[in-house]
């Protein structure tokens, strides 16, 4: 798609020519593309760097250079022999993995949900006309950076609007970000004085009675899990969306109850703004 135009049913994306993707992954306006060659491309909107390829002064100039920001680009690496075998994506954050098992990630950080500490302030035009402050101050990393207190062997991570989660082989989970509404589920390890953790911290196996966890998912502000027993974890926000009354937020990962979930066996999660999907096996419903 050259025109860059709305459409309403599928287009062929023919600026990819011959490329094979592999894999694809979502943000809230910005799109990661995964190459059998294991490059990563992306496209979309890009004003907190979540492209990573888009330099600062050109941050906010989509309207008027649409070639380069809705174009499928490759994404630079700092050292050329990267090769990326997993990409994941959520509102205006990036991650990939490389081969050996570090973990990349750029565009918004301002509660370090990249998993590691940012010091570049970056100034933008507000371009909202009803918009009362017309300077927007982002902290973000505009191309990608390796998160030097990552696991190795992570599999899998899950990004809120200003938190982050991620899954390892062995089923421990580790949360990093903004701590508001306990969405990190740290429980009391994390002082109520503390506005986010720079880096990610295992979320104690206990709190999913001793089992090993096998996905995981990000709301804006809370956080699900999925364990390797079937059960339905939840923690953050207090919301529908994890079991409870909007007023009642979880600092710690809590099994989420009701008429259906007791009876299921979940094989996956995912949230969105303010609703969840999950994927499982009616126990009553398949005669077991």
């Amino acid at each position: 798609m050259n025109d860059f135009s709305e459409t309403n049913v599928p287009k062929l994306v023919d600026s990819l020519g011959s490329t094979k993707i592999v894999d694809i992954a979502s943000g809230c306006h910005h799109i990661l593309l995964l190459t059998e060659n294991g490059e990563v491309l992306s496209f979309g909107e890009g004003s907190k760097g979540q492209l990573g390829r888009i330099p600062k002064e050109k941050l906010q100039s989509v309207n008027s250079e649409r070639q380069l920001f809705l174009t499928p680009q490759k994404v630079e690496f700092d050292d050329s022999t990267v090769v990326i075998s997993k990409i994941w994506s959520a509102h205006w954050s990036s991650f990939a993995q490389s081969t050996n098992g570090d973990i990349y990630g750029w565009g918004l950080n301002n509660f370090h949900q990249l998993g590691f500490k940012t010091e570049n302030s970056i100034d933008l035009l507000s371009l909202d006309p009803n918009e009362s402050q017309q300077s927007l101050k982002i902290i973000a990393e505009l191309r990608p950076t390796k998160a030097p207190k990552m696991p190795s062997n992570i599999k899998m991570i899950a990004n809120g609007q200003h938190h982050m989660l991620a899954l390892d082989t062995s089923g421990q989970v580790y949360s990093c970000g903004s701590c508001t509404y306990g969405k990190l589920g740290l429980g009391d390890s994390v002082s109520t004085d503390d506005q986010s953790l720079d880096s990610p911290r295992p979320i104690s196996k206990d709190a999913f009675n001793g089992e090993s966890v096998t996905h995981i998912a990000c709301g804006e502000f809370c956080s699900l899990a999925v364990t390797e027993n079937g059960r339905l974890y939840g923690w953050g926000q207090g919301s529908k969306q994890i079991g409870t009354e909007f007023s009642e937020d979880l600092n710690v990962p809590t099994v989420v109850k009701g008429l259906i979930t007791d009876s299921t066996n979940f094989l996956s999660v995912s949230s969105g703004a303010q609703h969840s999907g999950v994927v499982g096996i009616n126990m009553t419903l398949n005669g077991n």
